[in-house]
């Protein structure tokens, strides 16, 4: 089978983000079992090497919004892109695929190209990896608070809950860059999308990451028929770009980080104060780290790495100065990172906002480390409380403290539940598993339906 695999980003950095990892993963997994993918993307200068860069649009950068005579010439590229989907019918046209799966599109590519793919009639799968299509910020969080003004609201007279598009609090709420600006154009592109109502017209089937996304596509009204729930997985990490292969041997044993000192897995030079506790992600408001910081001041002879970086992180070095037990080591490769998670006694997700999956997670059981998350969004389907990890209550400080300390005074406990947590990895979220799945849904679309 061909099939063009498309995400607005071609790299991992950065905004690649969790994204970007899953599309590069499922490009190996793919092309492992025997299929032709072939990418479709925008330009940019972290972009990996591929033979269809020639085909990708050119770079839109929104990081940095600009009020000026080019951002007004961008405007309308946002909402549709005819350079996006003229380079896809080329691409079609060139290399004749049978189908199409979406990653992250808006914005930078937009539902423009979906139109081509109907043209062709390609059949069109997409990943849901957040929450853009009910929600114009993308994550149902704003101003440190969950949000689902947007997609569902009590009637007052009827107290029933009614679904739909009430884009318009974004607007009232600055809930995109607490800008009016940036606000008002995310409530006008959700709208012309919801008016036009390309997803729902053109997608064929909306694969979420977990049933807690279902379940908000569902309720916002997006047809039940065409929504399947399909996690992430752990894959080989030598299928990863810019993996070196030489680390695999080190890494593949995933055994827990030693419970005693002088026990035979204990690593050389290993002292009870090199033991830490580990975070990796974004450094940014919905992901709670600032709550974990505030959770470790509590706990001087607890150790505690921050990995990554994001628009909190010199809040969060303020936050933590004059600690000496939180070390931030700021974005990693992935190699580097590999070993933190190996060296580390448990990983900790603290989210405030919803998670759509966990990737972190996942990452964590894969090498036998138990994960501390909060009770929130996809993560309670991840990690099962007092079993793979520990639950705590969203935000709730004191909580998060004592599980972290209960933990890290029960390190045999905290291998157990690693070793759950990698069994769980490996019999659920599988890259065997996960290409069935997917496979699966593949064929399961009606091809006669689309001609």
């Amino acid at each position: 089978m061909k099939v063009i695999q498309i995400n607005k980003f071609y790299f991992t950095k950065g905004q690649g983000g969790g994204a970007s990892r899953y599309f590069f993963d499922l490009t190996k997994l793919l092309e492992s079992n025997g299929h032709k993918v072939i990418q479709f993307s925008m330009q940019h200068q972290d972009n990996l090497a591929t033979p269809y860069s020639k085909y990708f649009v050119s770079n839109l950068d929104l990081t940095r919004p600009r009020l000026n005579w080019q951002a007004i010439k961008n405007l309308g590229r946002i909402f549709w892109s005819y350079e996006a989907a003229a380079k896809l019918e080329k691409l079609i046209q060139d290399t004749k695929p049978d189908l199409v799966h979406l990653h992250n599109i808006y914005y930078h590519l937009t539902p423009s190209i979906l139109r081509v793919c109907k043209k062709y009639h390609l059949p069109v799968v997409m990943t849901v990896h957040d929450f853009n299509l009910i929600c114009p910020n993308y994550s149902l969080y704003c101003r440190g608070k969950i949000c689902v003004g947007c997609h569902s609201r009590l009637d007052r007279e009827s107290r029933v809950s009614r679904v739909g598009g009430w884009y318009y609090n974004c607007f009232l709420k600055k809930c995109v860059k607490d800008s009016y600006l940036m606000s008002l154009i995310a409530v006008a592109e959700a709208y012309f999308r919801k008016w036009g109502n390309f997803y729902q017209k053109y997608v064929d089937l909306f694969l979420c990451p977990s049933q807690f996304v279902a379940d908000k596509l569902i309720l916002a009204g997006f047809p039940m028929d065409k929504i399947k729930v399909l996690p992430h997985f752990v894959i080989d990490r030598s299928w990863r770009p810019g993996f070196s292969q030489r680390l695999l041997p080190s890494l593949s044993v995933c055994q827990p980080s030693p419970a005693k000192v002088g026990s035979p897995s204990q690593p050389k030079g290993w002292t009870p104060t090199s033991r830490y506790c580990l975070y990796f992600g974004r450094l940014e408001p919905g992901k709670g780290v600032d709550l974990l910081v505030k959770a470790v001041k509590r706990l001087p002879k607890i150790n505690l790495k921050i990995i990554g970086s994001g628009s909190q992180e010199t809040v969060l070095k303020k936050l933590a100065q004059n600690n000496s037990n939180i070390k931030f080591l700021g974005w990693q490769e992935k190699q580097e990172l590999a070993r933190q998670i190996v060296s580390a006694e448990f990983v900790i997700m603290p989210s405030r906002a919803y998670e759509t999956f966990g990737l972190a997670v996942l990452e964590a059981f894969s090498f036998a480390k138990p994960v501390i998350a909060s009770n929130l969004g996809a993560l309670p389907e991840l990690v099962r409380h007092k079993q793979s990890g520990l639950l705590f209550d969203v935000g709730d400080i004191e909580d998060l403290s004592d599980k972290i300390k209960y933990l890290w005074d029960n390190p045999d406990l905290a291998i157990v539940m690693g070793q759950a947590g990698q069994k769980l990895a490996r019999e659920k979220y599988s890259a065997v598993e996960h290409y069935k799945q997917l496979l699966k849904f593949y064929l399961s679309i009606d091809f006669m339906s689309i001609m």
